[in-house]
């Protein structure tokens, strides 16, 4: 007889809107099935032994469980070795595909927001270095893009601009310099910015220039100002706001994010509707949406302290407000949606983002780094561009051989593929390694995610 088993790679959970009902969501088939408790008790308490003459459900249900892969004849072994498998076989297609390029347009900022994670490269904040890219450096920088890949078909087409502040009004001449001659090349552009100065860039503001902006209100009018706060002291709210209708009205697209802790979780509600009495929301260039903000003051104790919570908390919330703010799930909601209503496979992922792939960050100093949460630390300078040709170093390869099969305990968690062993940043910051995985309470983002697929979903998966 042979021995079967219950997956390694089955996920269970208990849906909340279905009673007795659990959705299945496979590890690495990308199977997603709604089952009855009494077949997820059944599963669970024969998990070494299946048989179909021993479950307490159908031959027709034993049968399309082994199917979807629910029930295995895989060791567990087996079975992570076909993940690892699969891991590097993702990584491998990633790596071939686009590259990823930004420009660090200056180590200068602004703004003194208590909280920036960037305050270690800043003086804790208040002394950034202010070095900003020449003219020079920006040719540097295009040259070598078709060194690292010479196939032009290849290269993401949007650059993205960022900083410290990367549209600050006096770097107005670099930043028309950079964006023109990109535009020249074939680029579009893209800017994560706090939105003071943008006004300044309005000429910039087109689909074929810089094509959309990410733009941080931190709530309300009175706790924006107290927490976005500038070096010169002045208020920022208002001018951020007008700044966003210029950009909306030349036509480019608008993210607002909102770094969301516990103590102003009430002010997104407040800050979306105020964006829908002005009309923004209808409006398809523009989105908001919230994001967890992460506890950096473990490197800095003399930043101000904020009410930070876990990811459980922060879902809480969000499903108070029936999911309606902008919750950021890492892209589980919209990835396990789109494959049900759309009746595709999931997509899986064996690393987190480009900068485990080719994602490459240009700064004024001829530096390039893998990812803009290690700015400023040299330890994780992959390469120099600064001699018109680029010099690699070892810590390139530590970065793009990064995947769950590499990191301790990934290859065997149930997860690994959704997870996709979370930021390498955030690794590093909290683990002090990115050979380490950054799981930030992932089946809490999980449970949450899967609930909200089943009420979108509940009529197609009856």
């Amino acid at each position: 007889m042979e021995n079967y088993r219950l997956s390694s790679y089955t996920i269970f959970t208990k849906l909340e809107d279905a009673e007795d009902r659990y959705m299945l969501v496979h590890g690495y088939t990308g199977a997603i099935d709604v089952v009855t408790e009494k077949v997820v008790s059944c599963l669970k308490a024969q998990a070494e032994s299946l048989h179909v003459e021993n479950v307490c459900f159908s031959q027709r249900t034993f049968d399309a469980l082994v199917k979807r892969g629910y029930i295995t004849l895989k060791t567990s072994e087996e079975e992570s070795e076909y993940v690892g498998r699969l891991a590097n076989i993702l990584h491998r297609k990633y790596k071939m595909l686009y590259k990823h390029f930004l420009f660090v347009m200056t180590y200068d900022c602004n703004f003194r927001c208590p909280y920036c994670y960037e305050n270690g490269i800043s003086g804790k904040g208040r002394n950034w270095s202010g070095k900003t890219f020449t003219r020079e450096m920006v040719d540097k920088a295009y040259l070598v893009m078709l060194q690292i890949e010479p196939e032009r078909k290849l290269h993401h087409n949007v650059i993205t601009l960022y900083g410290g502040e990367p549209l600050l009004k006096k770097n107005k001449d670099i930043v028309e310099y950079v964006v023109y001659k990109g535009n020249e090349l074939g680029y579009e552009f893209s800017a994560i910015t706090n939105g003071y100065d943008l006004d300044v860039f309005q000429h910039l503001l087109a689909p074929n220039l810089i094509k959309s902006v990410q733009i941080t209100l931190d709530g309300d009018e009175e706790q924006h100002n107290e927490r976005r706060i500038h070096r010169s002291g002045v208020k920022t709210f208002d001018r951020i706001i007008n700044n966003i209708e210029i950009a909306l009205k030349a036509g480019i697209s608008v993210v607002v994010r909102m770094n969301t802790d516990m103590s102003n979780f009430d002010k997104l509600k407040d800050l979306k509707y105020f964006f829908d009495n002005k009309g923004y929301t209808k409006n398809d260039k523009f989105s908001l949406y919230s994001s967890l903000l992460l506890n950096y003051e473990q490197f800095d104790n003399n930043v101000s302290h904020f009410n930070y919570g876990s990811y459980k908390e922060f879902n809480k919330k969000h499903k108070l407000e029936n999911y309606n703010l902008g919750c950021y799930d890492r892209g589980l909601f919209s990835n396990l949606n789109n494959s049900i209503k759309n009746n595709k496979l999931v997509d899986f992922r064996s690393i987190y983002c480009a900068a485990q792939s080719g994602e490459y960050l240009f700064d004024p100093y001829g530096d390039i780094y893998p990812c803009w949460d290690v700015l400023g630390n040299k330890q994780h300078i992959i390469g120099n561009y600064a001699q018109d040709r680029v010099v690699w170093t070892d810590t390139k390869e530590r970065w793009h051989n990064r995947n769950v099969s590499t990191l301790l305990g990934c290859r065997k968690c149930k997860f690994a593929l959704l997870c996709q062993g979370g930021c390498a940043g955030s690794a590093w910051r909290y683990n002090n390694s990115i050979e380490t995985s950054f799981c930030e309470n992932y089946a809490d983002i999980l449970e949450m995610s899967i609930n909200r697929v089943y009420k979108s979903t509940k009529n197609q998966l009856s």
